[in-house]
């Protein structure tokens, strides 16, 4: 869901609490939302949250990133975000993109199981390569059949080359022998 630009305040975040099974929310460019209406989102299971550009600060962070269906969290454009206090809570936590800003600089945070994710990404390298070689292979292979193909049309063309000076000279012969052609 998407509520961005304004027209909400802690007031409406609580009456959006009160929706089960809410998944997804965007209260972006709301500035009238504070840490009072944040925390009303803490008995939710959503799995995206976006405050971006309210009035929250660090001091909602650990209700947040208590949600244990929370993997993704965007606070940029928020004042009184305490970088300390965001280091301290992204080890431990379900979050795999936390996205910040504090004092004009954007600081985006990525986590991730790198245990797992380097894994699968070293699977899909292999798979690549794999893809690649066949690839590879398959051009070289085209290529070496347009190849004997063109071959093959040219020896064709020369003994058809070859089959029509057979005949034109046997035709010639022919002539002149009684003047007549035998037609087949």
């Amino acid at each position: 869901m998407e509520i961005c630009g304004g027209g909400i305040g802690n007031k409406g975040v609580k009456a959006l609490s009160k929706i089960e099974g809410l998944q997804e929310l965007n209260l972006s460019q709301n500035d009238m939302i504070t840490d009072k209406g944040g925390s009303y989102l803490s008995n939710l299971p959503l799995t995206s949250l976006n405050l971006s550009n309210t009035r929250c600060t660090s001091s909602l962070l650990p209700t947040l990133t208590s949600i244990p269906t929370l993997t993704t969290l965007a606070m940029y454009g928020c004042k009184g975000i305490d970088l300390e206090q965001v280091e301290g809570l992204i080890s431990g936590v379900g979050l795999r993109t936390l996205r910040i800003t504090e004092r004009e600089e954007a600081i985006n945070w990525f986590i991730r199981d790198f245990s797992e994710s380097e894994e699968e990404d070293e699977d899909e390298d292999e798979d690549e390569d794999e893809d690649e070689d066949e690839d590879e292979d398959e051009d070289e292979d085209e290529d070496e059949d347009e190849d004997e193909d063109e071959d093959e049309d040219e020896d064709e063309d020369e003994d058809m080359e070859d089959v029509e000076d057979e005949e034109g000279a046997e035709d010639a012969d022919d002539e002149d022998e009684g003047g007549e052609i035998d037609f087949l």
